[in-house]
């Protein structure tokens, strides 16, 4: 499923990717992924709030099952969080990036309409978000202490 369909869309982002002028490329344009015949590591960038970063994140091991690799730049205020959800993607601040090397890379917002999902087939409509156990307690006693 690597979506040779958005090859028509290639742009200045792409072109500066596969230059090798990575932080030139973040913020200039959409990215698309390519068939490579090969499996790319793959770059998702959060560019929204937290909460659509927290909506749009369930669509990350879709990305996760056709890639090489996934890492996901994300707000610092949300990496453990989603770090404890999702063990098999890398998370990392936005001054990571540079240390990091990619084949592609696409914006998260955009990953619904990468693997064509609709209303009626949102991944993970159930839970898909988990906790550090020390949280939820952390935050039950802060709320419980409050309430008196």
């Amino acid at each position: 499923m690597i979506l040779t369909r958005f090859t028509d869309f290639l742009n200045v982002g792409t072109v500066t990717l596969s230059s090798s002028s990575f932080p030139m490329a973040v913020g200039t344009s959409e990215y698309v992924w390519v068939s490579t015949g090969r499996d790319p590591n793959i770059l998702i960038c959060c560019e929204q709030g937290l909460g659509d970063t927290i909506q749009f994140c369930r669509y990350l091991p879709l990305a996760a099952e056709i890639a090489k690799s996934v890492v996901c730049c994300v707000p610092d205020t949300l990496r453990d969080l989603l770090q404890n959800s999702f063990p098999s993607i890398k998370f990392i601040s936005r001054q990571e990036l540079g240390n990091e090397k990619f084949d592609a890379c696409e914006y998260l917002l955009n990953l619904p309409l990468v693997f064509g999902s609709g209303l009626d087939d949102i991944p993970y409509a159930g839970r898909y978000l988990k906790p550090q156990r020390e949280r939820i307690e952390l935050f039950r006693d802060k709320f419980n202490s409050s309430s008196g």
